[in-house]
C-alpha cells in the first residue's frame, strides 16, 4: 500500500507582559492520507481491515459479486466530497488526482462485474 505523507509544521510564540512568560507552542500535524488509490491498494487496504476468512482476493479475477459489490461501495464513499478533499487536508490537485484513481478502480469493478 502506498500512503501519501505530509506534515505541517506550525510555531505560535507568544508573549505575555502581565506574566513576563514566553510561550511558543510548536504543532506538528501529519496527515497520513490514503491518497492512491488503486483498486489493488484498495484491495489491500480492506485486507488490512478485513476479520479472518473475510479477506478479499489479490487476484481481481478471483473476486465474487458481492465482494465487487462491497469494494463499489467503499469507493462511492471514497468519492464523497468530503472524504474526497480529506476534509480539506489536500490541495484540489491532489483531490482530482483521487478522484481519477477511484473512477479509475470503479470502471475495472464494472468491467469485472459484467463478466
Amino acid at each position: 500500500m502506498v500512503a501519501a505523507f505530509s506534515v505541517t509544521l506550525e510555531v505560535f510564540i507568544s508573549y505575555n507582559i502581565d506574566f513576563c512568560k514566553l510561550s511558543v507552542i510548536i504543532h506538528i500535524r501529519i496527515n497520513k492520507g490514503i491518497h492512491q488509490m488503486t483498486l489493488d491498494q484498495l484491495i489491500t487496504r480492506n485486507n488490512y481491515f478485513a476479520n479472518e476468512g473475510e479477506a478479499f482476493p489479490t487476484d481481481k479475477s478471483q473476486l465474487s459479486g458481492s465482494q465487487i459489490d462491497s469494494l463499489l461501495e467503499d469507493i462511492e464513499a471514497h468519492l464523497s466530497p468530503e472524504n474526497l478533499h480529506c476534509d480539506g487536508e489536500i490541495s484540489y490537485k491532489q483531490a482530482m488526482r483521487k478522484k481519477a484513481q477511484l473512477m479509475a478502480a470503479q470502471s475495472e469493478l464494472y468491467e469485472l462485474k459484467s463478466r
